[in-house]
């Protein structure tokens, strides 16, 4: 299914399709006119209000710096979770998650002993890595756990 027409227009055929569709009555509110816009032609708020502004509309010089200030900010960066406690059992040595089944998938023992062959400590006795070895944690950031896991596992995305 192809997208609307208006949605692939260029500039030209944006302000002859606006004119036709809106005529050169102003806008009540310019700010909603600009978001209307932008949503009918599908493109960013800056351009609608420029478009506008060709149009004849009266424009909101403050809006419009607003909405350029707005464009250049970057964007935040999503903080990654970082669990606080290693998830095992006798099978793995790292949980990394479950299937919709119940099962659990991640980093097993053995491939624990080949990743880390010099650990004096390789699978404890009561089933969990003690907390005071911080070498033994995975990377705060989960960066070089999850290449290891892309490695070992194919299909882990």
């Amino acid at each position: 299914m192809t997208s609307p027409k208006r949605w692939r227009m260029k500039r030209p055929q944006r302000l002859e399709h606006a004119r036709a569709k809106w005529g050169q009555n102003p806008p009540e509110s310019f700010k909603r006119f600009v978001r209307h816009y932008a949503n009918w032609f599908k493109i960013d708020l800056v351009c609608a209000a420029v478009e506008a502004q060709l149009l004849g509309h009266p424009v909101d010089a403050d809006y419009l710096e607003q909405l350029r200030a707005n464009r250049a900010r970057p964007k935040k960066k999503q903080s990654v979770a970082v669990p606080t406690e290693i998830d095992q059992d006798d099978y793995h040595a790292f949980i990394v998650g479950y299937t919709p089944a119940g099962f659990a998938y991640g980093v097993t023992w053995e491939e624990w002993d080949q990743m880390n062959p010099e650990d004096e400590v390789s699978r404890p006795v009561d089933g969990r890595l003690p907390i005071e070895c911080p070498d033994l944690h995975p990377p705060e950031d989960g960066a070089e756990l999850r290449r290891i896991l892309r490695e070992k596992h194919p299909t882990f995305t």
